[in-house]
């Protein structure tokens, strides 16, 4: 007995899908149809920008199985636009992924809040320290996206926050932060509303980093800054939890880590010019014994890495 094959987890349904030539019939047109799961592997290779691997991970495939899913839905688009034929998006083995993200962290917003008087205690001290390079520069008023429980907001004097747990957005209430549930790709404020937005970890978390950053950069004023809190795909702490995540890890499991390079992509891509580099946690995660200090510009050998861009 042949085993069903693996479904592949879409995050987006497109509201269009039926493409063909002006100006020709559709009586005397040839149709191409390509799957729902082409469609989302261009959507991550092409539009999001993600590499392959990544991409493998968000559809729940193997790399070469998405290798195969978009080799074959870019020669399907090619022989539509140079052959004149209609494109028609339907079908395919596929299922829509739900916020699974949001239903974990409402389900362990408190054990996910006490990391930070626990183990992640002298972890998040030395994170908070090297902020305080770079908040002196910034422009008011301030968000966070991604405020979870308001610990770094409540620490680093960041007013507003979104979240979209509404468990993690009570506890960042009781912490004096004002607070909206919202998800970081499609926000409630007005165009230019901030001075300077955080991203403190939470760009790992998002269902798309380059809508997050095309968000940002639209509710931010003209010479607004995003500041990002990134543990690297790469770094010594980054390959500590990219471990957690294969292990099944109920918070990690969710996240997608990016290397410097494609962060740099992802921020040239929504509009932004890199100001700032700070580096930290050099410290081993086994090793990790002592409060740090931060230094300026990328180090690979750091576990936590900060950059402040500019709206151009």
């Amino acid at each position: 007995m042949t085993r069903p094959p693996r479904l592949r987890r879409i995050g987006f349904v497109p509201d269009i899908t039926y493409f063909k030539p002006a100006g020709t019939p559709l009586r005397f047109m040839e149709e191409i149809c390509v799957s729902m799961e082409e469609v989302e592997a261009l959507r991550l290779k092409d539009l999001e920008g993600l590499d392959q691997e990544a991409s493998a991970v968000k559809m729940n495939i193997s790399r070469p199985t998405f290798q195969r899913v978009l080799a074959s839905a870019r020669q399907k688009i090619a022989d539509a636009l140079l052959n004149g034929k209609a494109i028609r998006i339907e079908g395919g083995n596929f299922e829509v992924a739900f916020d699974t993200k949001a239903i974990t962290f409402n389900r362990l917003a408190s054990e996910y809040d006490l990391w930070f008087e626990d183990k992640g205690k002298l972890i998040f001290d030395i994170e908070v320290r090297a902020f305080q390079e770079v908040m002196l520069s910034l422009l008011h008023p301030w968000l966070e996206i991604g405020v979870g429980s308001g610990r770094f907001a409540r620490a680093l004097g960041i007013q507003k926050g979104i979240d979209p747990s509404g468990e993690l957005l009570k506890i960042a209430q009781s912490r004096g932060i004002d607070t909206c549930l919202s998800s970081g790709e499609k926000s409630p404020f007005r165009d230019g509303s901030f001075g300077s937005v955080f991203i403190i970890v939470t760009l790992c978390f998002v269902d798309s980093p380059r809508l997050v950053l095309k968000e940002t950069h639209r509710i931010l004023a003209p010479g607004g800054n995003v500041v990002l809190g990134l543990v690297l795909r790469g770094s010594p702490w980054g390959k500590f939890y990219e471990q957690k995540k294969l292990a099944g890890n109920r918070f990690y499991k969710h996240a997608t880590f990016y290397n410097y390079d494609e962060v740099i992509m992802l921020l040239k891509q929504a509009g932004f010019s890199v100001k700032k580099v700070i580096s930290t946690l050099f410290q081993r995660p086994q090793e990790l014994r002592d409060m740090e200090f931060p230094s300026e510009g990328y180090d690979p050998d750091a576990g936590f890495t900060i950059i402040t861009a500019s709206k151009k």
